[in-house]
């Protein structure tokens, strides 16, 4: 039996990892693969966790993989105060 393939992601912003105020916006994308699931995602950040918004569309996944809905559906975005 093989081991499923591990979750390709990107991370489109913030372009820098120093913020200048406490407020971060992370928008990007998360592909688990043909065989994964992704429900929803978080973010943990001294000790609090952040539930960000996960499904949003991105054609640009799509197309990069090639496979309909679940690529369609890889975009989101993680705000943490």
């Amino acid at each position: 039996m093989t081991a499923p393939a591990a979750p390709q992601f990107h991370l489109d912003r913030p372009a820098s990892w120093r913020p200048e105020n406490p407020d971060v916006e992370i928008v990007g994308w998360l592909y688990p693969g043909p065989t994964g699931r992704c429900t929803d995602i978080r973010a943990r950040v001294d000790g609090r966790v952040f539930l960000g918004i996960f499904g949003l569309d991105r054609p640009d996944t799509e197309q990069r993989f090639n496979a309909g809905l679940p690529a369609l559906r890889t975009g989101f975005i993680q705000r943490i105060q």
